[in-house]
């Protein structure tokens, strides 16, 4: 499963995705066989957009002394109000229907 953990978020290190060439499904970078419909791909990437993009100006803060590492805790909460709970979740539940036996799918 994915975890979410405030280094893991200021290092950039949130899951991304690729297009699979010739398939309306995308596959998830690092579980290899992770398959998402269409729909569900194109709502990760948009969260994924702005869960980066918040990332990258906070981190650009931090860099600049605009804002503390010790803010680590807020910018977690930040990010769990932008969505990056749930765009955790539908990783793991991709991930769990990676893993179920086919005769439970």
């Amino acid at each position: 499963m994915v975890a979410l953990c405030a280094s893991c978020i200021w290092a950039g290190e949130v899951p991304s995705l690729k297009l699979s060439a010739g398939q309306n499904d995308l596959w998830v970078k690092g579980a290899p066989g992770v398959f998402m419909d269409l729909d569900t791909a194109n709502k990760l990437a948009d969260m994924k957009t702005l869960l980066d993009e918040h990332r990258a100006a906070e981190t650009a803060k931090v860099v600049t002394g605009a804002r503390s590492m010790g803010e680590g805790d807020d910018f977690v909460a930040e990010m769990q109000a932008l969505g990056a709970d749930e765009y955790r979740q539908i990783y793991d539940d991709a991930y769990a229907d990676y893993v179920r036996p086919d005769d439970q799918r």
